[in-house]
């Protein structure tokens, strides 16, 4: 089984392997490319769960004992499938997807286990097939094919802040001088200058290793005018989609729907704006701010949404959730407590109110301001 294994890590296609209770058993760094879940995180896990596979019409095709098992275990033939795989950050990923049954013939008298090989496909019309930035957290980055940017290049700062620079200008080129002063103000223009060759080179090496000239780099131009991304590249950001969606979702008349649109938006929070970059210069506080409003909206106008359809418990924990992103947010007390009164009357409204307050205060460290007092007193 090892042997196998070994020969399908050297394999450009992303690999994986499940025992007989479908739980991954090996796991390729190509597939980490592709989905971002790094082998440690895949190992031991139900790969229905992980990836939560659909058909192109919206099926769900991943499942415990899916239609490739019942296949197998009927002794008919297998073939590859065209689905959508959830990624690491909750977006999907248009995948090919073919398995390799292997009996304990072939793997030195061990039990049987499947091998499944996802090649990435293309879908038109939407934001795969684009370079791809997540801002909302530590930094991450998707090649146009859909495997995610890592490497030992990856792993400094200054190459990543500098690949958020070129992204805030895009499409427009920066100057060299520009970012050599942005990044490392306290050099001299002609060291900041060296450093900032080295790290272009290392951050187009990072987006493609197996460049042999950095400068025929497909990502990362240079021009009379500066250094840019490649402006016939098309450039995804999370943050400017989750503004867009959210605008979307406000209007869309189906809560169904709109239910769907919100909840894809909360997945792509996954911490703090460029919490990776915070001691550089991309990251801001005004930004930092905006990023957390603007989580704090999603979380309490899905609530509020959740209400509308009859679900209140569902919206409270998101109104808690907005709580513990900011203790000083009022009106996410404001609707825990009418939350609690058409269903329980004013009296145990007031009950459940005092007790939010004492849990707020003993499992949040949250201490209640005099707002808060007075909307429990008018209650």
């Amino acid at each position: 089984m090892d042997k196998l294994f070994t020969l399908f890590e050297k394999s450009s296609d992303a690999a994986f392997a499940v025992d007989a209770d479908q739980r991954i058993i090996f796991w390729n760094h190509t597939a980490e490319r592709l989905t971002g879940y790094t082998i440690a995180e895949t190992a031991g896990k139900p790969c229905w769960r992980l990836l939560c596979g659909v058909t192109n019409e919206g099926i769900p095709l991943c499942r415990a004992n899916c239609p490739i098992i019942l296949q197998i275990k009927a002794g008919k033939p297998v073939y590859n499938v065209d689905m959508a795989i959830r990624e690491q950050t909750g977006l999907s990923i248009p995948v090919n997807l073919s398995t390799i049954p292997v009996g304990p013939e072939h793997g030195n008298g061990e039990k049987p286990f499947l091998i499944h090989l996802m090649r990435p496909l293309p879908k038109p019309g939407s934001q795969f097939g684009a370079f791809r930035l997540y801002l909302l957290g530590p930094l991450r980055a998707q090649r146009l094919e859909g495997s995610f940017v890592n490497g030992l290049y990856w792993q400094n700062a200054e190459v990543r802040a500098l690949l958020v620079l070129l992204a805030q200008a895009y499409p427009a080129p920066l100057a060299a001088n520009e970012l050599a002063a942005a990044l490392w103000p306290k050099l001299s223009g002609s060291i900041a200058q060296g450093v900032l060759a080295t790290s272009v080179t290392h951050l187009r090496l990072s987006l493609e290793p197996n460049l042999e000239d950095p400068d025929d780099s497909a990502y990362i131009h240079r021009n009379a005018h500066g250094y840019q991304i490649n402006p016939n590249i098309p450039l995804w950001c999370d943050l400017d989609y989750v503004t867009a969606q959210l605008e979307t979702a406000r209007l869309e008349p189906n809560p169904q729907r709109a239910k769907t649109l919100l909840q894809e938006l909360l997945i792509l929070f996954r911490g703090d704006y460029l919490a990776d970059l915070s001691k550089t210069a991309v990251w801001s506080l005004n930004q930092h701010l905006y990023t957390e409003k603007l989580h704090l909206t999603i979380l309490e106008t899905a609530g509020d949404l959740l209400q509308q359809l009859d679900q209140p418990q569902e919206a409270k924990k998101l109104y808690l959730s907005a709580l513990m992103l900011d203790p000083d947010c009022t009106t996410a007390y404001q609707k825990l407590i009418h939350l609690a009164l058409p269903h329980n009357g004013k009296v145990a409204a007031l009950q459940y109110c005092q007790r939010l307050a004492a849990t707020l205060r003993r499992e949040l460290d949250i201490i209640l301001d005099e707002e808060f007092r007075e909307l429990l007193e008018e209650t």
